[in-house]
Parts: structure tokens; sequence; C-alpha cells
């Protein structure tokens, strides 16, 4: 019996290591998106950059964040199959879950959201369209990835951000504003993963 209490007590402990890897990994997208937006943010204070900058900078952000945020997510999908039998992801079902939100996201905040002209200052455009880009993007994945798990911790990511897109339509300053208005989102929801992986060990 005191065999059988022991290997339960292993195991219970073994779920918990994986819970609290797949938290980290689930953290680490957003902590990548941080240091674009914070070495974006550097370059900037010292730099007067033009809007084609923008445009060059973040598109190439974007393709490399999204190529890393799918390995990220492919291994928190491995740890997900390891818990939890019923849970059958394959590397094309992850891209749909993580991919495909941010490719949607792109079209909409990169091309036709641009293209309609909401401001004449062409910076305004611009982050409205990071903006729009990181809500629709996340929210999407949020929605798409409930069906096999809740990842409650990406609610900030998007909420965040959402409320302060009427700051950036009135802002002289809106890639700041919209940049920082990400970053806490962001900030806010690694801490809540980082919590929540410390979590079952307490």
């Amino acid at each position: 019996m005191s065999d059988v209490n022991e290997l339960k007590e292993v195991l219970s402990d073994l779920e918990k290591k994986l819970i609290s890897v797949e938290k980290i990994f689930a953290a680490f997208p957003f902590a990548l998106w941080m240091v674009i937006m914070l070495f974006y943010s550097n370059v900037t204070a010292v730099l007067q950059v033009s809007w084609e900058f923008n445009m060059v900078y973040w598109a190439a952000a974007v393709i490399i964040a999204v190529f890393l945020m799918a390995k990220c997510w492919e291994k928190v999908a491995q740890l997900s199959r390891v818990m939890d039998k019923n849970v059958v992801l394959s590397k094309t079902k992850v891209f749909m879950l993580t991919g495909l939100p941010w490719i949607i996201g792109a079209i909409i905040g990169w091309v036709i959201i641009p293209m309609i002209h909401l401001s004449v200052n062409p910076e305004v455009n611009i982050a409205l369209g990071l903006i729009s880009f990181i809500v629709i993007s996340v929210f999407g994945m949020f929605l798409a990835m409930a069906k096999y798990t809740v990842q409650k911790e990406m609610i900030p990511a998007f909420i965040i951000p959402l409320v302060n897109i009427p700051l950036v339509l009135g802002a002289t300053n809106a890639m700041e504003v919209a940049c920082s208005s990400i970053a806490l989102g962001y900030t806010l929801t690694i801490l809540w993963y980082l919590y929540s992986a410390f979590k079952v060990h307490m």
C-alpha cells in the first residue's frame, strides 16, 4: 500500500513539474515580443525614424516572432499530450491554432487598416495597425486554443491593448502609446504565467 502511495506522490510531483514547464514555455512568446518592443523603444528614443522604418522593422519582427512562437507552442502541445492523452495536436493543428490567427491579424493590422487611413498621420495608422494586429492575433489564438486548453493568462495581452486603441487615435506619439500598452498587457500575461507555474508547487 505504501508503494502505491509513493507512486501516486511521484506521479503528482511529475504532473506539477510538467504544468510548470508548460506555463513557462507559454510565457516565452510574450517575453520575445517584449524584447522586440523594448528594442524598438530604445532605437526610437535616440533616433528619429521614418514611417518606412516602422513598416520594415515590424514586418521583420512579425516574421521572426511568429516562427519562434510556433516552436514554443509546439512544445506546449507536446507537454499537453503527455499530461492528457485525449489531447492530440499535430504540427499542422498547432500551426492552425497559433500561426493562423497571427496571419489573419497581420492581414487586418498591416494591410487593411493602413489602407483605410483612419488618420492623416502615417505614424498613427501604423500604430493602429500594430495594436490591432496584436489584439486580433492574441484573441484569435486564445479562442482557437480554448477547445484544448484555456490559457486564461493570455487575457491581459489582448484586453489592455484593446482598451488603449482610443488613446492611440488621439496621440501625437502614437507608436509609443501602442508599444507601451502592448508591453503592459504582455508583462501582466508573463507574470500571470509565472505565477501559475509556481502556484502548482504551493
